[in-house]
């Protein structure tokens, strides 16, 4: 007489994976307009606290009695000093974004 020790082997039948994927498409739907608002609300705090360091960096050096004569060439230094208007403008695109 032969006794048989092990369980029968037992699997998810394919209808009850295709509900696990259909639910983990749904959740992953919902979560994504969620995600994107708070990516550009990120995006837009770290923008206004680069315009807040520009300013404050701004006010700090015109306290100091640093910023006599061309505001530009404060900004830009000596090697840009003929750039004017347009190095200032990249200089704030870089740090604060288009």
């Amino acid at each position: 007489m032969k006794i048989k020790l092990t369980k029968p082997f037992t699997a998810f039948t394919l209808i009850e994976l295709l509900v696990v994927i259909a639910i983990i498409a749904i959740l992953a739907a919902l979560a994504v307009p969620a995600l994107t608002s708070a990516l550009a609300k990120a995006q837009l705090t770290g923008t206004l606290n680069n315009g807040r360091q520009l300013y404050l960096a701004q006010f700090s050096m015109a306290n100091d009695g640093a910023a006599t004569g061309d505001p530009l060439l404060a900004w830009c230094g000596d090697q840009n000093a003929g750039a004017g208007a347009a190095s200032l403008e990249a200089f704030l695109n870089s740090v604060v974004g288009p």
